[in-house]
């Protein structure tokens, strides 16, 4: 398991890198909740959001967001209905 520090420099990386392609609302909610400190919410957040609009993600980022919902004792399968950029 991912140390704590690691796991907030990965969130706030793909918050910055994915929260483009977000709704503005969704994404400033989002990062909203990762600046305050609420982890597991931001990264629901972002991961319901990707899946339920169809987002596009790179097979790498969906690695990452496996390793956060890993880190937070979610299931990868909530990833399972993520679009894949170029797949």
């Amino acid at each position: 398991m991912m140390e704590l520090v690691e796991f907030i420099h990965l969130v706030d990386d793909l918050v910055d890198r994915l929260g483009p392609r977000l709704d503005p609302e969704q994404a400033e909610l989002v990062r909203s909740h990762a600046a305050g400190g609420d982890w597991d919410e931001a990264v629901d957040l972002l991961v319901a959001t990707l899946v339920v609009r169809h987002n596009p993600v790179t097979a790498a980022e969906r690695a990452e967001l496996a390793r956060l919902l890993h880190h937070l004792g979610e299931p990868a399968a909530r990833l399972d209905g993520l679009t894949i950029a170029g797949g």
